[in-house]
């Protein structure tokens, strides 16, 4: 630890007399923030989604027409048996 602090004050000043230096150093990290901030979308949407009710009740219905009905899936397909999804799948 002891070698590092000198060297640390080092490269400030160097830094702090460069202006070129100076404005990479403190530039470039803010421009790269703001370009990932406005690139990257984390918003989950349009997932495809196969949904398969065996009940046919209201209960099913109701359980299930939030999640189809919602932005962040894509309704595929919905089947009454379970070996015409299993043939979806693969």
């Amino acid at each position: 630890m002891n070698g590092i602090l000198p060297i640390l004050k080092k490269e400030c000043r160097e830094i702090w007399r460069d202006p070129y230096t100076l404005g990479i150093a403190l530039l470039l990290p803010l421009v790269l923030l703001f370009m990932f901030g406005y690139a990257l979308n984390l918003d989950v949407k349009d997932i495809s989604l196969a949904v398969v009710d065996l009940d046919h009740s209201h209960e099913s219905r109701t359980y299930t027409d939030p999640v189809v009905n919602s932005d962040c899936f894509d309704l595929r397909l919905r089947r009454d048996n379970i070996q015409g999804a299993a043939r979806f799948l693969h």
